[in-house]
């Protein structure tokens, strides 16, 4: 990119982003063994760097999840080029939080240079194209998504597979050769790229393709139009399922996991745009009366992740010139450019919208994709991209020999004012209370390993699902991901991914009385237990009280009391207990529940319950559950070893009390109504059977 520009060329361009980065990191006051962002989202980051350093790679990890481990291939992503990038980073530094910092640093500069190459594919001038590539590194987005939604955060692919999309179908872009793009080698890169940078990115780049396709061959009628649209689209299809694949063989051999990523339509109007989102002031604004607008918007509604759609003042002129345009047919649409844009500009808010295009796709389609706002990116950059376009033309036009003088001086009033509009108060710099709170904390889980022996397991108290799981009582967000964070060789319990063995092993856990925990922790290897009182209600006293009865140190308490720790003595010879687990699998619904505490899992004609004995011996045990079959006199309950058929009177409840003999390691026992299940509306799904207090114990 830098290497055709002259070195004075190559001065407008670094300068400025080295500017940039200083005023907004404040590098001589900087510590980067800090994290930009230490809750949420961006703890997961973490887990997943450290994962990556102490593991090799980021789908499974010794040290979580305990005393399984972790295992992360139930939530699949597209996110592979971030993996590789952060994997080259470990190479150089062990240090996690320190990976992240730079990472996110990284970010703003390929995304500035991406938009600089991309403006000037469009023929922006070189001031502009700088001064816009600003104004697109800081959109709002960057800085509302932030370390928590890292990869999202970092959006470079945006500007350029925009370009090389509207070149493949439209060849309006410099250097394009014929009346459109040809499928170079650098394209083919980019498009791969697209698949590789997150799958809501990927997924929306094959919808405006599509678009494109079908306006370049109605402009052209040439199927060599269709061709590349066809292969772009399936080159960014097949990067992305590329990404996926050890997800699916996962869900392949395991079966697929009914409590992790489960999606419904309606979320994907709870997280939509709203237009009056795109366009409002941006939260925490430079000028205290535009941040009153937001904050007299955003106290009156469901505040979710679409107040990151922001555009900016500067943003928001374009998209609304890119809207008018198509009514109203402006002189300057008639630029080939703005003609394209102001089709997939309209086509993105479309998708994106409360109601819109995206909300049918989900609704008759698949519910995956609900952070439709997410496309905000595109519709920000087309919008800046259009507004770089017309005050080039405008000034191209002036014959004057002081026109380099207007672009230069145009430029910086662009800059500086997207930096007063787009970058929201207290993202400069770093939190020094951050800073504060971060090495009073390493200090505790510093103290907490000098107690146990090196290698050693430690549960953590109370029991919290993980992921996506709500905060339990005043514990934050994937917080309990902090001790494992700041310990070196230490295992920790949270981290088993619901709907999975160790997740329904540390359910069971959970269940057991606060003495006949502690003694089961023991037996399991653990060495100490980590309590969270912030998580309970009560403050954990039971929990505190069973420990103190049987440990022989006096607990470690974290400066703000939130965190104890008590050190338990594990047994010599470890050994799994409770010994088995179940969770419910092919064929059943999510697990519910009623405020009463009660729940029930229910299924269609046939289902399966998948049973882990964690023993390396048979054991021979006892199902009870009360069962209500829907509209068959019969359910038949098969261990595999053992065929037991049970009558029913139809929606009556009765208990079922079956022995039976499980092999070690997984086991399945598979119901079958004999009959096809019905709908009872206006529930949509279909039910032949429910399971409420399943109960299975080892007969020793």
């Amino acid at each position: 990119m830098l290497n055709k520009l002259r070195p004075s060329q190559i001065l407008i361009v670094l300068l400025p982003l080295l500017l940039l980065l200083q005023y907004l990191f404040r590098f001589h006051l900087l510590d980067l063994r800090v994290p930009f962002s230490y809750d949420g989202d961006a703890l997961l980051s973490l887990a997943a760097i450290k994962t990556m350093i102490s593991d090799g790679w980021v789908f499974r990890g010794t040290q979580l999840g305990a005393p399984f481990g972790f295992n992360f291939l139930d939530f699949p992503g597209a996110d592979n080029f971030f993996l590789v990038v952060l994997k080259m980073f470990t190479i150089f530094s062990s240090d996690h939080f320190l990976i992240l910092n730079i990472f996110y640093i990284f970010g703003f500069a390929l995304i500035y240079f991406a938009t600089y190459w991309s403006l000037r594919k469009y023929e922006v001038n070189i001031f502009l194209s700088v001064a816009f590539a600003i104004a697109f590194t800081v959109a709002p987005y960057h800085f509302l998504r932030n370390a928590k939604h890292l990869f999202l955060a970092t959006y470079f692919i945006v500007p350029i597979i925009s370009a090389v999309m509207i070149d493949l179908t439209n060849g309006i872009l410099k250097n394009s050769s014929g009346r459109f793009g040809k499928l170079t080698l650098s394209y083919f890169f980019i498009l791969v790229l697209a698949g590789m940078c997150g799958i809501y990115y990927a997924f929306f780049s094959i919808l405006i393709f599509s678009l494109l396709g079908i306006i370049g061959y109605l402009r052209y009628k040439d199927l060599a139009v269709i061709k590349n649209t066809v292969i772009g689209i399936f080159v960014i299809l097949l990067a992305a399922l590329s990404n996926l694949l050890p997800s699916l063989y996962y869900r392949l051999v395991e079966g697929p996991n009914l409590l992790v990523a489960q999606r419904s339509f309606i979320e994907s109007e709870l997280y939509g745009l709203k237009l009056i989102q795109l366009i409002l002031p941006i939260w925490g604004h430079s000028s205290n009366l535009f941040a009153s607008l937001n904050h007299r918007y955003q106290e009156q509604i469901l505040i979710t992740e679409a107040t990151s759609s922001a555009l900016g003042i500067l943003a928001s002129v374009g998209f609304f010139y890119l809207l008018i345009s198509l009514i109203a047919r402006l002189r300057p649409v008639l630029d080939e450019r703005l003609q394209v844009l102001s089709r997939i500009n309209l086509f993105a808010f479309l998708i994106g919208t409360v109601g819109g295009l995206g909300g049918i796709f989900a609704f008759f389609i698949t519910p995956e994709f609900r952070g439709l706002n997410r496309i905000s990116i595109f519709i920000a950059f087309f919008s800046l991209l259009a507004l770089a376009i017309i005050l080039d033309k405008i000034l191209n036009a002036i014959n004057s020999q002081y026109k380099k003088v207007y672009f230069l001086a145009l430029s910086l009033c662009i800059s500086v004012f997207a930096l007063f509009d787009q970058v929201p108060k207290g993202v400069i710099g770093q939190n020094p209370e951050l800073i504060k709170s971060f090495y009073v904390e390493k200090k505790f889980y510093k103290d907490l390993e000098d107690l146990v022996p090196p290698g050693s397991v430690i549960y953590q108290y109370p029991y919290v699902q993980f992921p996506e799981s709500a905060e339990l009582y005043k514990e934050g967000y994937y917080s309990y991901f902090k001790p494992y964070l700041q310990t070196i060789g230490i295992s920790w319990s949270y981290g088993a991914i619901k709907g999975r063995p160790a997740d329904f092993w540390n359910n069971a856990i959970s269940t057991l009385d606060p003495n006949e925990r502690v003694k089961s922790l023991r037996k399991s290897g653990f060495s100490g237990v980590l309590v969270n009182t912030d998580a309970c209600k009560n403050g954990c006293i039971d929990m505190l009280q069973a420990l103190k009865s049987v440990s022989r140190f006096d607990p470690l308490i974290s400066p703000d009391g939130v965190n104890v720790f008590y050190p338990i003595q594990p047994a010599r010879l470890p050994e799994i207990t409770p010994k088995l687990s179940y969770i419910p699998a092919d064929g059943f619904y999510g697990l519910e529940s009623n405020r009463n505490g009660e729940s029930w899992s229910w299924a269609g004609a046939n289902a399966k319950l998948l049973v882990y004995n964690f023993s390396k011996d048979p054991v021979k045990a006892v199902f009870e559950a009360r069962i209500s079959v829907v509209n068959s006199s019969k359910l038949s309950i098969d261990n595999r070893s053992t065929l037991q058929e049970i009558a029913f009177i139809p929606n009556e409840e009765q208990r079922v009390t079956l022995e039976f003999q499980l092999a070690p390691g997984k086991n399945i026992i598979a119901f079958n109504t004999g009959m096809p299940p019905v709908e009872i509306k206006p529930d949509p799904r279909k039910f032949g059977f429910r399971l409420s207090s399943i109960r299975i114990v080892a007969l020793d």
